[in-house]
Parts: C-alpha cells; structure tokens; sequence
C-alpha cells in the first residue's frame, strides 16, 4: 500500500548513502529544484548524517564480504559530507570520543573485508597524521582517512610537527658516507661514520682525536656500553640523528629520556632536538603521557 510522506521528511536521491538510514527515499521523487525551495536547499542536518554514520557502524558486524565496497561508499560519503560542513560537524556532542573512524591502509575497497573493521575503529584523540609509526596510546592515521584531514583536524586531531633538519644533515642526505667504525654497547654492534659522530657530540669527538684517534685501526670497534647508561636504542637514535637530522621515535613520550642521555652524552645538538620536538608537538606528547596514565600503564 502507498504511504504519503512529506517531501521536507524525504530524502532526495543525491543524499542517499548519507541518510538511508535515517530518512525515507522516494520511489518518484520531485524535481531537484522543489528541493531548493525547502529550508536549506534540502541539504540534510549534520546530525542526521552523524545519526547515519553512527548507524553504519553499529552494523558493521552485519556486513557479508560482498556488500564491503557498497559499504564503505557510503563510509567515504558521510565522511565526505560531515568536511564540507565541518563547521557543524565540531558542534555535534561526543563526537570527539565516538570510535567513527575506519583507520585501513587501504583505499582500494577491493582488498578490505568485513573483518577488518572492528580492528580499525578509532576516535579523534587516539589519531595523529604525520607521525612515523604507531605508540601505545596514539595512532598514525593511514590511507583510508587521509582525504578527511581536514575534519580531523578540526575536531581536534593530533598532526605531528617535525623540527627542521641541522644544514649538516640536510647535506649528508645526498650522499651518505662510508660508514668506518663500530660501536659496541653490550650485545649490538652498529656502524657509524666517525667523522658525523664527531659532529654531534663532544664525547664523541674525544674518542677520535688525541691519543684515542692516532690509535685507531680501520674499522675500530667503540666499546660505549661499558662505563655509561646508554643503551643500543639510544645509541641508534644519536647515529640516525647524525646521519638524517631526524629522530623516528618509537614512542612520543619517551624524548625526555632521550633527551637526559643526550646531554650526558654531551650530544648537544640531538638534545636540543629533543627540546624542539617538545616544544613543536608539546599537547601530543602531554596526552600521550595523559592516556597512558589513565590506562594505568608504566
């Protein structure tokens, strides 16, 4: 039997991957210029379309593999729409805290299956774009959000700030060169070029210049694990940071560490890296260290 419905309370056929669930579609629908009569032109609310969205998670688990692609079309949709009126879409209650945000590697929607999503929920203040690599308490956001940066950005999304490489790393960059020592600290030996590490730290220096450097045999072994508190990570971070100018943090919150082992090491330039990094990303590595503690873990 044919139900009357009003036109104000339908949805046009352009909105419906983002309001099936949430509005009736008409079977003979008006043209689309009656829809620019009604309030707003007959765009639908932001809270419908986060009603939606919240809806669509909620069946995921209901979603057979075939129906995958169609799925997340209308994932991408609502997304899509929420940006274009993200104005609206940072007024919406909770939805800083909502775990709405598919975070997959891929964007092709062939090579994703419905049992991937549960895995890659997330909310905003567990995402951050930029980041090298994923920490306990943070998440690097990957391909499938990119295209909604903006957005998350406005709802409050962390994006990592890298300091600005030292002119000498930028130039070893080009040409890396032949690396001529080996450090040992403890079981781990790494290779290094003397001359970089040099550059970096004045502790560093001192075990090539003097009686120490004329003493040196090719390709000498640099025993650092004996007499201090370093460790082979710490020791990877200072090579890397001569090499590249950079630092790939395995997890935010620990630059403080790293920074103390730095100035011990009389590594002045890493360590006022350690201070950059800080003070560029200072709300990051403050919630990092908040969610861990609310997590009660060490």
């Amino acid at each position: 039997m044919d139900q009357l419905c009003n036109i104000s309370s339908a949805s046009p056929a352009i909105h419906a991957s983002i309001l099936w669930s949430q509005r009736p579609l008409l079977a003979d629908p008006p043209a689309s210029a009656i829809y620019q009569k009604l309030l707003n032109g007959g765009r639908p609310s932001i809270w419908l379309v986060y009603d939606h969205l919240q809806f669509l998670v909620s069946i995921r688990n209901d979603v057979d593999d075939a129906d995958v692609s169609g799925y997340l079309k209308d994932i991408q949709a609502t997304y899509a729409y929420m940006q274009e009126h993200s104005q609206g879409s940072v007024a919406v209650p909770g939805i800083r805290e909502a775990k709405i945000w598919l975070n997959l590697h891929s964007t092709d929607l062939r090579f994703i299956s419905a049992a991937h999503f549960d895995n890659a929920l997330r909310s905003v203040r567990t995402l951050c774009f930029n980041a090298p690599l994923d920490t306990h308490v943070m998440e690097r956001a990957k391909n499938f959000l990119i295209p909604y940066e903006s957005l998350l950005r406005a709802l409050g999304c962390h994006t990592m700030v890298r300091p600005n490489k030292p002119a000498l790393a930028q130039r070893s960059n080009q040409k890396r060169p032949m690396d001529d020592i080996l450090v040992a600290i403890l079981d781990h030996y790494l290779e290094a070029n003397q001359h970089f590490m040099a550059a970096v730290s004045e502790l560093w220096r001192a075990r090539f210049t003097g009686v120490w450097g004329w003493d040196l045999a090719p390709k000498p072994i640099i025993d650092v694990g004996a007499d201090t508190d370093l460790n082979s990570k710490t020791v990877r971070y200072m090579i890397d940071f001569a090499y590249t100018g950079e630092v790939q943090w395995p997890r935010p919150r620990n630059e403080e560490d790293v920074k103390d082992l730095a100035k011990e090491a009389r590594a002045e330039r890493f360590a006022a890296h350690c201070e950059r990094f800080r003070k560029a990303n200072e709300r990051f590595v403050e919630d990092c260290k908040a969610m861990k503690s609310d997590e009660g873990t060490p």
